[in-house]
């Protein structure tokens, strides 16, 4: 079949066509920065590649690293695009974790919120941990990302208990004290309902949270335990609860 297309047509064709088949993207499209301006449209609706990522990464780094000017928002939004977890591995979360700290505040409030999600819900080097502890006044956004820690870490369940003792992030308890049961099952607050949703944020398994909801079950927290229960459809766990506890 011959078609004999402008150059417009032509460029739709082929859009369309890198569009379903992104490994075929030519790499020069997402390692240079000119080019990757002039093909974001592109390469934010192919589908994610763990190469294309790599390539958007690195362009960023060496971008900041030469302290050059950059679209920071075009760019960090198609990184967020290709960000998919199952590419990230020790050199992405190194260089991802570079870019948050070299840019968090060196943008608006808005491209901070994107900025942030780069390092959400990776694993980090207990050095990179460390970092955010110490540096956890400079921006909100290091906060949530202390708080919403994914993974279990001493580190974080310790500077979690120092957090509560000295009465620091008290309308955040319930995240601090997820961030303790992460690594002590038996930890207790005297706040019962602030316990409540804190084995609701834990990263603990569904059975073990079933278990601490029951067992720290109060009237005063009766309310906040069937919200848990229905946000997470442990129905089971109501049925029980309903059989077990006489009027």
């Amino acid at each position: 079949m011959e078609l004999k297309l402008d150059k417009d047509k032509y460029k739709q064709l082929e859009h369309s066509y890198f569009c379903c088949f992104s490994d075929e993207i030519p790499n020069e499209l997402f390692r240079d920065y000119k080019l990757i301006v002039e093909h974001r449209t592109l390469l934010k609706q192919c589908k994610p590649t763990k190469q294309i990522l790599k390539g958007l990464v690195d362009t960023v780094c060496e971008l900041i690293a030469d302290k050059k000017r950059f679209q920071k928002g075009s760019l960090i939004r198609l990184i967020r695009h290709h960000l998919i977890y199952e590419f990230i591995d020790e050199k992405l979360t190194d260089k991802l974790f570079f870019i948050f700290k070299k840019l968090l505040l060196d943008v608006n409030e808005d491209l901070a919120w994107s900025v942030s999600s780069l390092i959400k819900g990776i694993h980090l080097k207990q050095e990179q941990i460390d970092w955010l502890i110490v540096n956890q006044d400079i921006s909100e956004h290091v906060i949530n990302r202390l708080l919403r820690y994914p993974f279990p870490n001493k580190t974080l369940a310790d500077w979690a208990v120092n957090c509560i003792n000295n009465k620091s992030l008290s309308k955040r308890l319930s995240e601090l004290i997820s961030l303790i049961l992460n690594v002590d099952r038996d930890y207790l607050c005297n706040d019962s309902i602030a316990q409540l949703w804190g084995i609701h944020y834990s990263q603990l398994s569904d059975n073990l949270k079933k278990e601490l909801l029951f067992q720290y079950l109060a009237i005063d927290n009766l309310e906040e335990f069937l919200k848990i229960c229905e946000r997470n459809n442990y129905n089971d766990l109501i049925a029980k609860t309903y059989n077990d506890i006489a009027i």
